[in-house]
């Protein structure tokens, strides 16, 4: 038994076919069409939150483009680079590494192949402003200006002539005033090196490029990606593709330029269109299959057995959904639960006994001094009401409506404290009580299944 899910290893991620457990497919096959027929610059930003799955998504998504498109992609963990200062060489050294992977030794030389691309690049690295300075080289002062047409070796110029001087800015901005001329040289030479990856195939193909974890990224690296891609790399032989976070990522731009910028307006500018990641209908007001099945998905990895298992998922999923918590949330949950399965009373928990169970793992889980409170018997009575949604109007699944109330009357500590409008609820769980189906000792009841948990912590 685990109480964690294992690394997940792209390399065996399955495709869609074989594996669509948040019924997304669909939406891969409409982003596979956007792909395949905008013959313009394409940059996709693909947006959700933390924890709900787009890295694994990106990856079942590029196994679609090869198995039914033989559309050729490369994968980038921006995260895992941002230690780098030049974005650009970043994304250059991704694509010539991968033409140097792919391109057939039977279509041509490699590196006569890669030469063009090479030259070009290196003619765009000069002209750029602020290449050769983040490349470790200096800022040097121009009367009250600073200018980035620096050089690694500033304190060497300090000592040169005046003439040298301007000699050497003056190469300095006849290079710049070339920037457009040299970039369109670039962007022209990667046009040919992503032909030549496909080789004799007729149909022409985007290489498309995911960069994932963008908003993981130190901010000024994260932005120079985007301004690279969107000046530098815009062509339509390629087409990329932004996993992130919006929100995040609008952090980054604020960290950058000020909290008083449009961080939205400003990064819509580097996109041509922006897709968030679907989520599949609502089950009902609280829980959403994709929570429900991933659930039952990770109850199934970790071995948790229960001949209860759906209603635990039903009411875990539930509470989570109402939280707007995401796939990465049920992981964490269903850990807690896992420890929890190791327990002898485990296959024998009733009904209400789970509501409870899924009660403690969650707060425990997303809100900890809830939990910590419950353990200390303080009165909760109306943190706990709310945290379980007592007071919604409807409820689509019975068995939520059912934990709602019982939670409800579980905590209430003093009958006088009960209000004209839970009266009814409050009397019918009594009714219960009165027939020996639920608890006579209600604090002896909640120490009794909140204790294995506490004794994790």
């Amino acid at each position: 038994m685990r109480i964690t899910l294992p690394p997940v290893d792209p390399a065996n991620i399955d495709s869609f076919i074989n594996d669509d457990l948040l019924m997304r497919r669909e939406f891969g096959e409409q982003l596979q069409n956007l792909v395949l027929n905008v013959k313009e610059p394409l940059v996709v930003s693909l947006e959700a939150p933390w924890g709900e799955g787009k890295t694994y998504f990106a990856h079942q998504w590029m196994k679609l483009l090869d198995e039914e498109s033989s559309v050729k992609c490369i994968y980038f963990d921006a995260f895992k680079s941002d230690y780098h200062d030049e974005a650009f060489m970043t994304l250059l050294s991704l694509i010539y590494s991968y033409g140097k992977e792919e391109l057939d030794e039977d279509f041509g030389s490699k590196e006569s192949k890669l030469k063009g691309l090479k030259s070009a690049a290196l003619s765009v690295f000069k002209s750029i402003p602020g290449s050769a300075a983040r490349a470790g080289l200096k800022l040097i002062p121009l009367g009250d200006v600073l200018t980035e047409f620096g050089v690694d070796v500033s304190q060497q110029l300090l000592s040169k002539t005046s003439e040298t001087l301007d000699d050497w800015m003056e190469k300095q901005f006849e290079a710049h005033s070339q920037a457009d001329s040299h970039i369109k040289q670039f962007q022209n030479a990667l046009d040919v090196l992503v032909k030549d990856v496909y080789g004799t195939t007729v149909e022409e193909k985007p290489l498309v490029i995911v960069i994932d974890e963008l908003d993981r990224c130190r901010p000024d690296f994260a932005l120079q990606l985007l301004e690279k891609i969107k000046h530098v790399f815009s062509t339509k032989s390629v087409v990329f593709v932004l996993i992130n976070n919006p929100k995040q990522l609008q952090g980054s731009v604020r960290a950058a330029y000020g909290s008083e910028i449009d961080a939205h307006s400003y990064l819509q500018k580097f996109y041509t269109i922006a897709i968030s990641l679907p989520k599949r209908p609502p089950l009902n007001l609280r829980q959403s299959y994709d929570l429900h099945h991933y659930m039952l998905y990770v109850f199934d990895k970790l071995e948790i057995r229960n001949e209860k298992i759906n209603l635990l998922a039903t009411c875990t999923a539930g509470l989570l959904s109402l939280h707007n918590k995401s796939l990465r949330d049920v992981e964490k949950v269903s850990g807690y639960l896992a420890l929890y399965a190791l327990g002898k009373e485990f296959n024998n928990l009733s009904a209400r006994d789970i509501y409870v169970v899924s009660l403690l793992c969650v707060t425990r889980t997303i809100k900890p001094e809830l939990f910590y409170r419950i353990y200390a018997d303080d009165e909760v009575r109306e943190e706990v009401k709310e945290f379980v949604g007592f007071n919604r109007e409807e409820h689509f699944d019975k068995n939520l409506e059912d934990m709602s109330q019982f939670i409800y009357w579980l905590f209430v500590r003093n009958r006088s404290s009960v209000t004209a409008k839970e009266l009814g609820v409050y009397q019918k769980q009594e009714g219960e009580r009165a027939k020996g189906t639920l608890p006579r000792d209600k604090k002896s009841y909640v120490q009794r299944l909140i204790v294995p948990l506490h004794l994790m912590t």
